[in-house]
């Protein structure tokens, strides 16, 4: 079972278990949904453990990510982190970025990478 395998054999990559079942599903193979399902299910209480890692926040922390990497690559020079208040002006585009798309932003502040 894909499941007992991440639990046996921890050298075994989530993604290398997870890339498979994803392309099953998408292939429409029968039972493939249920199985990605379950393996999702497992590593999210896997991941529920970990004090850092929380899941109903972590595609917040990767958008961030995105927007984080926008800024750097698009920002003036004079706006970049680490430069002085290059992390301030990362966070005002992140917020608009937000207003703009309509997202709730309530669990920015709580982000590890938050400014102020």
């Amino acid at each position: 079972m894909i499941v007992a395998a991440l639990i046996i054999q921890p050298t075994v990559s989530f993604h290398s278990i997870v890339q498979p079942l994803a392309r099953a599903v998408l292939a429409g193979e029968q039972g493939a949904r249920e199985k990605l399902s379950r393996v999702a299910d497992s590593r999210a209480a896997e991941l529920r453990q970990h004090a850092r890692a929380q899941t109903a926040k972590e595609p917040l922390r990767l958008f961030c990510g995105y927007l984080r990497e926008i800024f750097v690559r698009a920002a003036a020079p004079q706006l970049k982190p680490p430069l002085g208040d290059g992390w301030h002006h990362c966070r005002q585009f992140a917020m608009e970025v937000f207003a703009i798309a309509g997202i709730e932003h309530a669990d920015f502040d709580a982000h590890p990478g938050k400014a102020d």
